[in-house]
């Protein structure tokens, strides 16, 4: 019977090689260990319930609404932002808390914008408080990252901008 001959491959483990692949496999595992790890936390949020407005912002003419129910035969209508006003000024529910999302595809300048355009429309219509979130994937709400967190007249409570 044949056995496998490892001599040749014990002949090459010296200390200074061992030393070396053990210096070479920790150096890999500390780069891959960094690189999936975020250099800044983002505080996601976590109040979905408790919003009374709840905004999907993809410009200013491709508005939907999830909150107050606007749905119209199963489907959530697009909206321009002078519709979108109308919805979200009814007297018919609370105007405690509302949620802005949109994806991240803006400049920084755009971001500014639109983030004061919506913290305007919002505090006239009488809000307590505006928070902006990093789109997702899905359509939720709960866990998104929170961009900004406005409560009017005060101060900023969070974020990055």
């Amino acid at each position: 019977m044949n056995r496998p001959h490892y001599g040749f491959a014990l002949a090459r483990l010296t200390p200074g090689n061992l030393l070396g692949s053990a210096a070479a496999t920790l150096a890999a595992l500390l780069l891959t260990s960094c690189a999936s790890t975020p250099s800044v936390s983002h505080a996601r949020f976590h109040d979905q319930d408790a919003c009374d407005a709840i905004v999907r912002f993809s410009s200013w003419d491709l508005i939907t609404i999830n909150k107050p129910e606007t749905r119209e035969n199963n489907y959530l209508p697009l909206f321009h932002l002078p519709e979108a006003q109308k919805v979200l000024a009814r007297p018919d529910f609370p105007h405690h808390l509302a949620a802005v999302i949109y994806g991240r595809l803006l400049s920084t300048e755009q971001e500014v914008d639109l983030q004061k355009n919506w913290a305007a429309i919002f505090e006239g219509l009488g809000y307590q408080r505006l928070v902006f979130l990093e789109a997702g994937f899905q359509n939720q709400v709960n866990g998104l990252v929170v961009l900004k967190d406005l409560h009017f007249g005060g101060t900023q409570i969070a974020g990055r901008n």
